[in-house]
């Protein structure tokens, strides 16, 4: 876990690749892509449902550590049309009647609103919090003042050690007005960034969280 400042409010940066705002009593995840196994299966590619239910686990966890009253996600919750994926999400909602979840609709989120609803989840296209804190899908422009807190990317960097060995992890990538999040789910891609001075990036190992 790692602790950062952002427009005098804290955050905590955590290795299961969510954020957590205690003063905003939220926990921030994005770009989940359930249902991905199941879309690629009808597709003909051969994925099971395993990465999927290791999400729904680490959700599960993060509920139960931080006891949030709100869980935002910033798009692509649900990969692609419906499937039977849906349920075992659909319960885990259902388990935790005192979290407010919110959904803020990303390219891949084209089940219908109704759906989402009936579920239990809030659906917006952007959130502002705070008069401070914008939270989006992609990234937008923001007027100075504000932060944008942002998903889709997957953002992750390349780390070369003395040997020249490399290892690429996921991250956090800060820049002047914004924070790129990880991707949540363990069926989503990477993508390499190429940071500027003056950016910062919080690479994600299986147990920290290491600024750069």
């Amino acid at each position: 876990m790692y602790e950062l400042q952002v427009q005098g409010l804290k955050f905590y940066l955590l290795p299961q690749k969510a954020l957590f705002i205690p003063s905003f009593h939220a926990i921030v995840i994005s770009d989940v892509h359930l249902g991905k196994s199941a879309h690629f299966r009808k597709n003909g590619i051969p994925l099971t449902e395993a990465p999927q239910q290791i999400d729904l686990q680490n959700i599960q966890y993060l509920i139960n550590v931080f006891k949030p009253t709100k869980l935002l996600f910033l798009g692509d919750l649900f990969h692609s049309s419906y499937n039977d994926s849906w349920q075992p999400f659909k319960l885990l909602i259902a388990a935790n009647p005192y979290v407010e979840f919110i959904l803020i609709k990303g390219n891949h989120d084209i089940l219908s609103d109704k759906l989402y609803i009936e579920s239990g989840i809030k659906v917006l296209h952007s959130l502002k919090v705070e008069s401070k804190i914008v939270f989006s899908h992609e990234p937008i422009l923001v007027s100075e003042g504000l932060f944008n807190i942002f998903g889709h990317l997957h953002p992750a960097i390349s780390i070369i050690g003395k040997g020249k060995q490399k290892i690429v992890l996921p991250c956090f990538w800060k820049r002047k007005n914004h924070l790129a999040m990880p991707g949540f789910g363990n069926t989503t891609g990477i993508y390499k960034i190429k940071p500027k001075p003056g950016d910062q990036v919080f690479a994600i190992t299986p147990h920290s969280v290491i600024s750069l």
